[in-house]
This record gives structure tokens, sequence and C-alpha cells, in this order.
């Protein structure tokens, strides 16, 4: 007889009835929580159940200690981009300028021997980014005041950190305010791997 034509109890032998209460158990386990009620077999947390609350917690826990380092970087960003804001540098008529100041200064530093800056940035620099100086310089603007939103809210922090690290190398490969860039990226990575899925 085929399976799917028995009724199902009528398969189930006395020999079976600890394993189809076990599996009542963990199904009722995973909807409601604990059943301590019906007998020893549901009184075994099962390992899945036990891995799910300790994530959680996990999760609980590193959100509370990110949050200064959230709050911080989210300050850091706004203060960058009240500054650009209000930069005819950066906004307006001559907008790119700023952009084409740190570029060339890049550039100039490249040339020296002792410098921080790797000669295939200056490369990149002078024939990519020199050209698109003014696109840029209103993209770093918007992709800065975009990045204080997206660390206030909690889903999209490792989003907002993932898109500000690549800026804050950008800055640090040209020789830019090292310390605070290097500060800022490393609360970048710290929110990044605070709040990876486990």
């Amino acid at each position: 007889m085929h399976l799917w034509r028995v009724a199902p109890f009528e398969s189930v032998q006395p020999a079976h009835i600890p394993a189809v209460l076990h599996a009542f158990c963990a199904w009722y386990w995973r909807m409601f929580g604990p059943m301590e009620t019906i007998g020893p077999i549901c009184r075994i947390r099962s390992a899945r159940a036990h891995t799910k609350n300790t994530n959680v917690q996990y999760r609980m826990g590193m959100a509370l200690v990110v949050l200064p380092v959230r709050l911080w970087l989210a300050w850091r960003w706004s203060w960058h981009v009240w500054h650009k804001l209000w930069d005819p540098r950066w906004v307006g008529v001559d907008a790119g300028a700023g952009v084409r100041c740190f570029l060339v200064s890049a550039i100039e530093r490249a040339r020296n021997d002792k410098s921080s800056v790797h000669p295939m940035y200056a490369q990149a620099a002078r024939r990519l980014f020199l050209p698109l100086a003014s696109p840029i310089s209103y993209l770093v603007l918007v992709s800065e005041a975009l990045l204080p939103i997206g660390l206030l809210v909690p889903r999209s922090a490792r989003g907002a950190a993932a898109l500000g690290a690549p800026l804050n190398l950008m800055f640090l490969g040209g020789g830019g305010a090292p310390r605070d860039n290097s500060n800022m990226l490393l609360a970048e990575l710290a929110i990044m791997m605070a709040s990876k899925p486990v």
C-alpha cells in the first residue's frame, strides 16, 4: 500500500509513539515556545531553538555596543556635509574646485619618494577623476549626506558603513586628513563586523 492512501493514524504503531510525540513537541517548540506538560521528551530543548535565542541575545547586545559608534560616525559625516554644503568649491558655480584641489595635491604628493600616495592612485586621479571633478563633488556630497541617515536607521547601518568605507579609503589614499579618516574607517569596519548576520 502507498503511504498517501493510508490515513495518518492507521500507520502509527505503538513503537512509533515516542518518535511522533517528539516530532510534535519539536514542532510545538518552534511555533509557540516551551511545553513542559506533555512529558520528558518535550523537556529537552532543541539545539536549534537554543542557538536562535543565543543569536538574538548576541545581536541585541552588539546593537547596544555599536550604538555610540554609529552616533559618533553619523555626527562626523554630518559635520563634513555641513561644511561642504556652504563651501562654494563643492556646490554652486565653482563646484568641483574642492575635488580638483584635493586630486592635484594627491598627484603632487605622489611625485615625492616618501609619499603615502600610491602612483596608481595619482594616475587614476589624473586620467579619470580630474576630468569629472564637478560631478564627483556632487556625488561625494550626496553620498556623505545619505550616510548619517543610513547610520541612524538600525536596519541600514551596515550598508551605510559599507558605503562610507570606500569614501574614507579614497580620502586616505589621496593623503587627506589621515587621523580623521582612519578613525572613521575603523568605526565603519566595526559596524560592519558587529552587525554581521550570525
